[in-house]
């Protein structure tokens, strides 16, 4: 079937880079991927999305991120990157000294079956419970797991609360390294330029997870600068995953060419804020 492409989804760790004309999960180690399609937010928390968009008030659905409740969300899993348990740690230590309105639920292992009625042997949130808690912080803490793109980027996004992740995560410099292997500790992540299309995107980046507290109680002193914030990334945003799925579609359909033959999506012009910014 000469005509047909092919697609290969769920490769986190891009080992299968050079087998597929299309894929989830961008690499630049390969072939030039006019293919590639972002992952968006998991089919739960859209749904969840879109129901409590029909339900509740749509003040609160489109709350302005000054008057939102939670200054962050940090809502993870720790098995999947070894650096989220550091960061637990690190929201735990810092936490006990702060005054910071935040919502914390971190696990040791996720539950695929959170949102079975039926299951009550978890703490992890029902997909409705955390979008909710999208939808109330101003920020969500965006730790990189098996890759550096999750969907929880997505689905901050889709909810008006604002990413925030590392530098090291943003570049994908480290590996995932969840068994805790010594020969993978100096390595990067192999998906390369995992999150590139984000480079000029709206939102949060530390240096190190350890300035999360200060960066954002600085950022709150000024709700006028979050609305902004907010405004500027929901512009970004949805004009990026227009672009990017438009570029897919037309790779899918073009019955002439297997293999794109295009550059990347070049991120948009954006302000990217990390903690040379601030402390200028």
């Amino acid at each position: 079937y000469p005509q047909c492409k092919t697609m290969v989804t769920n490769d986190e760790m891009c080992s299968k880079v050079d087998a597929f004309d299309s894929r989830q999960y961008f690499t630049s180690d390969g072939p030039d991927f006019g293919g590639y399609l972002p992952l968006g937010p998991r089919l739960g928390s859209w749904q969840s999305l879109l129901e409590i968009a029909r339900l509740k008030n749509p003040h609160f659905f489109n709350m302005p991120a000054s008057k939102r409740k939670f200054a962050f969300n940090a809502v993870f899993s720790q098995t999947t990157n070894r650096a989220r348990q550091k960061l637990a740690v690190d929201i735990e230590h810092q936490g006990s000294t702060s005054k910071l309105p935040v919502f914390t639920s971190i696990m040791t292992e996720r539950d695929m079956d959170a949102n079975d009625p039926n299951n009550r042997n978890h703490n992890q949130l029902r997909s409705d419970d955390y979008m909710e808690v999208m939808l109330d912080s101003i920020f969500t803490l965006s730790p990189a797991g098996h890759n550096p793109e999750c969907f929880r980027i997505f689905e901050a996004v889709e909810a008006g609360s604002i990413p925030v992740l590392s530098r090291d995560d943003l570049h994908g410099a480290h590996h995932p390294n969840q068994r805790n292997r010594e020969h993978l500790n100096d390595l990067a992540h192999p998906c390369q330029n995992a999150l590139v299309h984000w480079y000029g995107a709206p939102i949060v980046v530390l240096d190190s997870w350890s300035e999360l507290y200060p960066t954002i109680e600085g950022l709150l002193k000024d709700p006028a600068a979050l609305d902004e914030m907010q405004d500027k990334l929901i512009a970004w945003y949805g004009d990026y995953m227009r672009r990017v799925v438009s570029k897919f579609e037309d790779f899918m359909l073009d019955s002439t060419s297997p293999v794109a033959s295009e550059s990347p999506v070049d991120s948009p012009p954006g302000d990217s804020i990390n903690i040379d910014l601030l402390s200028t």
